[in-house]
């Protein structure tokens, strides 16, 4: 079953949010975050650089199928001036 924790579900940016997987009998797993995909990593902490809401999932599969937990994440306000790149990366 995927299951997932975040540290933080809102805030201004650049918002740092780590997700901690509390999947069980997981063997790979497939974060997909504002839009984006990693496909390795089981713990990311992510920085959301822009505004907006964010639809997260995790999805894990092993030998007996795969499952899905999805969730939403707000980031409110401006972005600092200066603040440039994408709106969102993997920062560990």
């Amino acid at each position: 079953m995927a299951n997932f924790t975040v540290g933080r579900s809102s805030g201004t940016p650049p918002l740092y949010v780590r997700f901690t997987d509390t999947s069980t009998n997981a063997t790979s797993w497939r974060w997909d975050l504002g839009g984006q995909a990693w496909p390795t990593a089981t713990c990311p902490t992510v920085v959301f650089r822009h505004p907006g809401e964010y639809a997260v999932a995790l999805t894990v599969t092993n030998a007996f199928g795969r499952s899905t937990m999805t969730g939403n994440l707000s980031v409110i306000g401006a972005a600092p001036r200066g603040l440039a790149g994408s709106a969102v990366s993997v920062v560990g």
